[in-house]
């Protein structure tokens, strides 16, 4: 099978950003550590900073589902995040854990 330079360009977009990304973190670290900041606390400095942003990430991309489904004429039943579910019970909007 023969790749086409384009077929791998989504890729080297992600490793492109993936790279900013980590360069952006390490400056960051690196800045606070110049500070005066604690090295480890600057580590998890960034660690929260990126589950916090991923779960948002995750938020939105079920949001977009669920807005394309109503615009195409789905009923909404449930919108799930981890274990916390929104569910419409009764023609009410109840939060559950699933």
């Amino acid at each position: 099978m023969v790749y086409k330079v384009k077929d791998k360009i989504p890729y080297i977009i992600l490793a492109l950003a993936g790279g900013i990304v980590g360069g952006v973190a390490g400056y960051n670290i690196m800045s606070e550590v110049d500070k005066g900041e604690n090295f480890l606390l600057a580590v998890i400095d960034i660690f929260v900073l990126v589950f916090i942003a991923y779960f948002i990430h995750i938020i939105l991309h079920e949001a977009g589902h669920l807005l394309f489904g109503l615009i195409s004429g789905y009923k909404f039943v449930s919108f799930r995040v981890g274990s916390i579910i929104l569910v419409k019970e009764e023609g009410k909007y109840k939060f559950k854990r699933y």
